[in-house]
């Protein structure tokens, strides 16, 4: 089976996966990667992360008990972590963690995506901002800052790719919405 037959068969109308894989996802991972393991080797680490973050959610009465840095962490990974989440249920079938149009591709503007065009992106720059935080690592926030060229590298691929499928429609919607933060950016 050839690639056209098989992007037939997934439902695939255009997809950019070389260039995703080359230009966001390796170096991502790579950063990623070296974010985690300096939140360990510089800050006091992420090991208790999900333990501390349970005890949070099932008492959150104990939150005075929590060093400022750790609450303020997780508080921070709970925010980016819903934005999420609402960006990829707003999209629904639309949603890839490829750079791709499906068959029957529709533009999504309600919900979220009223107000910004990268919600899911806004969601993984806060998540990675906070575990630095939480671990009190200056090296894990450097590492994290390394990211952000490739979050907008991919913005810029999903940008270009939506603008050709879409054409005027998308010129539209990035006229009256913001790419990253609602009301700024």
């Amino acid at each position: 089976m050839d690639t056209k037959q098989l992007m037939e068969r997934l439902g695939i109308a255009r997809i950019a996966w070389k260039k995703d894989l080359i230009c966001f996802f390796i170096p991502w991972v790579a950063a990623m990667l070296l974010e985690l393991i300096l939140c360990g080797v510089d800050g006091t680490g992420l090991s208790d992360f999900w333990r501390n973050f349970w005890a949070l959610v099932s008492h959150p009465q104990n939150i005075v008990a929590f060093p400022i840095r750790r609450t303020l962490g997780t508080v921070i990974f709970v925010i980016g972590l819903s934005t999420m989440i609402v960006g990829q249920a707003t999209l629904q079938r639309n949603y890839s963690g490829l750079v791709l149009i499906r068959k029957g591709h529709r533009l999504i503007t309600h919900g979220v995506y009223r107000f910004i065009r990268n919600p899911i992106y806004l969601g993984a720059i806060i998540v990675f901002t906070s575990l630095p935080i939480y671990a009190n690592s200056r090296y894990g926030m450097l590492a994290m800052l390394l990211m952000l060229p490739l979050f907008f590298v991919r913005i810029r691929m999903e940008e270009d790719l939506l603008t050709q499928h879409f054409g005027r429609e998308y010129k539209l919607y990035c006229e009256r919405t913001k790419r990253l933060i609602p009301f700024l950016f």
